[in-house]
């Protein structure tokens, strides 16, 4: 389903690639990775979020549960070779629409609030995040509103 992940995100992949198929996988394991991110910000990473997360990733991507399970496992290996987050977040930014870069924040929410609360680091986390998808303080704090709105509802 997926290329492989140092081909995906080398700066001299292949010109005979489908560029546009590329750039698509780069932004599912983009998006797969700063959800895992904020998954562990609290150093659990509970069935909950992991639920949410595959939720989600079927939802924006439509894959199936299993391949958005696949997604989660490569994800996780590049999360794990990167030092930041800096080249998954320019993916995004490289390809994504505002809006789009807000629904993944939105997502971020969930995450965040998928194990019944929030932790002073995730909280921070997601503000950098924010930043690095070119978002303002306020645009973040009003998704974060729209989601605890939607969980108290």
């Amino acid at each position: 389903m997926f290329n492989n992940l140092k081909q995906l995100f080398s700066p001299d992949a292949p010109d005979t690639q489908d560029k546009q198929n590329t750039s698509h996988e780069r932004v599912k394991i983009a998006t797969c990775v700063i959800l895992l991110e904020i998954a562990y910000a609290d150093d659990d990473f509970c069935d909950e979020e992991r639920k949410k997360i595959i939720e989600m990733l079927g939802s924006r991507f439509l894959l199936s549960p299993d391949e958005a399970t696949e997604l989660i496992e490569y994800a996780s290996a590049a999360r794990s070779e990167s030092r930041d987050l800096w080249q998954f977040a320019n993916q995004i930014n490289e390809t994504c629409s505002k809006d789009e870069k807000m629904g993944i924040i939105e997502e971020v929410w969930r995450v965040v609030f998928a194990d019944g609360g929030i932790g002073g680091h995730e909280n921070h986390l997601t503000h950098q995040l924010g930043r690095l998808l070119n978002l303002t303080h306020g645009q973040v704090i009003d998704l974060k509103l729209k989601v605890l709105d939607e969980l108290r509802a």
